[in-house]
């Protein structure tokens, strides 16, 4: 196939709707009056997502020289909070995840925080939240260790949001 760049939309009806779209109808008024102050970070990840897979970010079109036949690749952002362009990294990292457990029962447990420490949380999030998860996998090695006799290996998820704002 030959490479060539052309802008061609592609019809909405023929697209799914993706957390992409939904941003892109509701950013704006969003963002006029948000629930909470928006970071940096979480504009930059919004703006990537806005554009993404669109012509904004540019096409490659690809012309089959035998039969005509057009096929065009919208860029993508490749932004990490992007949901299309990060799940295909997650699936790999999950997969070597799994690759190095041995097969072994194992559980999951869940540390959290009362609620009413949310505000202090949000002032000094970084640290908090960094003290939370080595705290809370150093207190599960300990006590596996000295109730079991085995060293632990700890795979730690921050979740930010729970149930309660």
């Amino acid at each position: 196939m030959e490479k060539r760049h052309v802008h061609k939309e592609i019809p909405s009806e023929e697209r799914k709707f993706r957390l992409a779209d939904f941003i892109r109808l509701n950013w704006e008024k969003y963002a006029e009056h948000p629930t909470e102050p928006i970071r940096p970070e979480q504009y930059k990840a919004v703006n990537a997502i806005r554009v993404c897979r669109t012509a904004a970010l540019g096409v490659d079109t690809y012309v089959c020289p035998e039969c005509g036949e057009v096929s065009e690749i919208y860029h993508s952002c490749k932004n990490r909070f992007c949901p299309t362009c990060s799940w295909r990294d997650t699936m790999l990292w999950a997969e070597r995840v799994k690759r190095r457990m041995l097969n072994i029962p194992h559980r999951h447990v869940v540390m959290t925080l009362p609620h009413i420490l949310n505000p202090l949380i949000k002032r000094n999030g970084k640290e908090l939240l960094n003290v939370l998860m080595k705290t809370s996998a150093e207190t599960m090695k300990d006590w596996i260790e000295s109730k079991y006799s085995l060293k632990a290996g700890i795979i730690s998820v921050l979740h930010t949001f729970g149930e309660k704002k």
